[in-house]
């Protein structure tokens, strides 16, 4: 009887967990909020994730491929997949050591999520998009350029 009662209770708290009001959507079991119509430098899209009480997409661990797949679905499916998009990624005050805004972690060079040739040593291009035009995989960019927004709730 104990053991029925922790299972239950562990199964509510993890689907309390999961709390995808709008603006946000279920993808990959996180909350994602996607809207290419909402554009800015990277500072300005992070303040609109914020908003939302969420940050710009991050991921998990470095193979957390499953999730990544998850959103480039959900991207074509819902024809949101003409837009470039920020990453909460960058290398900004430590050059050619990238890391995640939200937690601080390093991300790996290279596959599977950085397309071929990047990120390169570029010291005026220290912040990631998912590039349409390199379909969707990572890109570094200035991080003043326009993109879209594409936050994870926090």
């Amino acid at each position: 009887m104990m053991q029925l009662l922790l299972l239950t209770l562990s199964m509510a708290v993890l689907s309390a967990g999961l709390d995808c009001s709008r603006p946000f959507n279920n993808v990959g079991e996180r909350c994602i909020f996607i809207d290419p119509w909402e554009t800015g430098t990277m500072s300005q899209i992070r303040d609109v994730c914020k908003v939302y009480g969420g940050d710009l997409i991050w991921f998990d661990s470095d193979t957390d491929c499953d999730f990544y797949r998850d959103l480039l679905t959900h991207i074509h499916e819902n024809s949101l997949n003409e837009k470039d998009y920020w990453m909460g990624v960058t290398d900004e005050g430590h050059n050619e050591v990238w890391k995640y805004l939200k937690n601080n972690q390093l991300v790996r060079d290279g596959p599977p999520y950085w397309d071929a040739g990047f990120p390169t040593s570029s010291t005026t291009m220290n912040c990631a998009i998912l590039a349409v035009k390199r379909g969707y995989y990572w890109e570094e960019v200035e991080c003043t350029a326009i993109h879209s927004a594409i936050c994870r709730k926090t």
